[in-house]
């Protein structure tokens, strides 16, 4: 007598080594991907001289001060009819010759900072073109000396 025992998997194709293989395939690719984006992202610096500036951060410090003792704060904002960036600074600033920088950082990207010189008009106004500054959310920081007096503020600002 011949018997035959027809033994089905209950499982069929699933058990416990082909999950681990599977689990084993699908860590190791994620791993993978990760490596591979993880080295397509660019790692720029905020400066590139980022020791340099921590030496003067205390001058930072005693500029946002200054400005803060002010009789008013500068303001940004966006004027779409113009398509223009409106800066305006204090009332102490219109009898005053005034010099420095308006920076627009924008964290996202380096390649899309601007560095504009501060020009006031006879209102205390300064019109930036909106074609100068691209898309997206900077923080802007002003700084500008008076009478020998170094003067700062940021400013956030998203251009849509």
């Amino acid at each position: 007598m011949n018997y035959q025992i027809n033994h089905k998997k209950p499982y069929g194709f699933w058990n416990w080594g082909t999950i681990l293989v599977f689990v084993f395939i699908f860590g190791a690719s994620g791993i993978i991907f990760l490596v591979y984006r993880s080295q397509q992202m660019s790692a720029e610096f905020v400066t590139d001289n980022y020791y340099a500036e921590e030496l003067q951060f205390q001058k930072k410090i005693d500029a946002r001060a200054a400005a803060n003792s002010l009789s008013g704060k500068v303001a940004i904002q966006y004027v779409e009819e113009q398509e223009a960036i409106v800066i305006s600074f204090p009332p102490e600033c219109l009898k005053e010759t005034i010099q420095g920088r308006i920076y627009f950082y924008n964290p996202a990207s380096g390649k899309q900072d601007r560095i504009i010189p501060i020009a006031i008009d006879k209102r205390g106004l300064q019109v930036i073109a909106a074609g100068k500054v691209v898309k997206g959310t900077y923080s802007v920081q002003v700084e500008w000396n008076m009478q020998g007096k170094d003067y700062s503020t940021e400013l956030p600002f998203t251009k849509i």
